[in-house]
């Protein structure tokens, strides 16, 4: 079964803004969940497939169903970011969402 491979413990992060003391706002991310996924590389006809939703995916994650997940959020694999760009959940069986690398957070 698929989800015998979602052995990778991700945190699904969204913007919270909050004022700042002196009248301007602060955007943060915060942890919006906690997953188990798995992630991996987009190569050879995978890619192209990709490409005919978004010209920039790098990788997909696959996870369970029935997650609040959207292109506002995004990934954070032990500060590796990732940009969410398409959420699908093909037959109702598992998600799978296109990713794109957009560096380290040193935060």
């Amino acid at each position: 079964m698929l989800e015998d491979y979602f052995n990778k413990t991700v945190e699904i992060q969204r913007q919270v803004k909050t004022d700042n003391g002196f009248g301007g706002i602060t955007t943060t991310w915060t942890t919006h969940l906690t997953i188990n996924c798995l992630i991996d590389l987009i190569a050879g006809t995978e890619q192209q497939i990709a490409k005919q939703f978004i010209d920039s995916a790098t990788h997909v994650l696959m996870t369970k169903v029935g997650y609040n997940i959207s292109s506002k959020n995004r990934i954070n694999d032990d500060g590796n970011i990732y940009r969410i760009l398409y959420v699908d959940e093909p037959f109702g069986k598992h998600a799978e969402i296109l990713l794109e690398y957009v560096g380290v957070d040193n935060v």
